[in-house]
């Protein structure tokens, strides 16, 4: 996958004014030596500090700054381009800029279920839900006898996932589909049920099982609340649970994450 930084303006424009804000105050206090420095403790005093604690004292500043501006914001961004969004840039965001909470809509299912498991961010939890949960239905279908160490999960949500777009490895495990039912099947909706059946064939699983191939479309929602519920919880530790991305109008890729 390729790597998209062209999405990350916001980041490049942090990256500049904490430049500029450093520079700033490092030029400040390295111009305003010579002038202190008449004041003969302060001088003596001045004339030991290092330019480069001057600049890493710069620094600090700079990331308190950002710590009091951005520690009570939602970090969004939109990633419409298929690609690899390697993990270092999060811990940028959370460290560095020091935003506490993202929202994981318009981010590829991968990338939401990676910085679930990473835990670092506090997930945003508000998108499009159904309050009546009981008109919401999804159906279950089983489609093989688990005679091999994996399983693959089709869990459409706003779309039907097509057998033909599937690795050819994926057709020779048992694969349980769960299809959402109901209105506004074109729209990625929270379905509670959702995460009651798919937690319910997880805990049937056969031992056998070890590896679980997971092909979603989900609502980011739901995709948290399948992360917490259902993979990234106790017990559960013999799975392996491997991710594939959905490349539009070509197939399937991957496994593109494995946790």
């Amino acid at each position: 996958m390729k790597i998209h930084f062209k999405n990350f303006r916001r980041i490049y424009y942090h990256f500049l004014i904490f430049v500029l804000i450093s520079a700033s105050i490092t030029l400040f206090i390295n111009s305003n030596i010579d002038s202190i420095g008449s004041i003969e403790v302060a001088g003596l005093i001045l004339e030991k500090i290092n330019i480069s604690i001057i600049i890493v004292f710069s620094l600090m500043i700079t990331v308190a700054i950002f710590k009091l501006y951005n520690l009570k914001r939602t970090f969004t961004v939109k990633l419409n381009t298929y690609g690899e969004y390697p993990m270092f840039i999060w811990r940028v965001i959370r460290y560095v800029f020091w935003y506490k909470k993202i929202s994981i809509k318009h981010l590829p299912i991968y990338l939401q279920l990676s910085l679930i498991n990473e835990g670092f961010f506090d997930i945003e939890e508000h998108y499009d839900s159904v309050e009546e949960d009981d008109a919401i239905k999804v159906d279950v279908k089983e489609i093989g006898d688990y005679s091999t160490d994996t399983v693959v999960f089709l869990i459409e949500d706003s779309y039907k996932i097509n057998f033909d777009e599937l690795p050819e490895n994926s057709l020779k495990h048992t694969m349980v589909c769960f299809d959402r039912k109901g209105k506004e099947k074109n729209r990625r909706l929270y379905t509670k049920q959702m995460i009651i059946k798919v937690d319910k064939i997880i805990n049937t699983l056969p031992k056998n099982i070890n590896i679980v191939d997971l092909f979603m479309n989900t609502n980011p929602l739901t995709t948290l609340k399948l992360a917490k519920n259902c993979f990234f919880t106790g017990g559960r530790k013999r799975l392996r649970f491997r991710v594939y991305q959905y490349n539009i109008g070509v197939n399937w890729d991957g496994p593109v994450a494995e946790f």
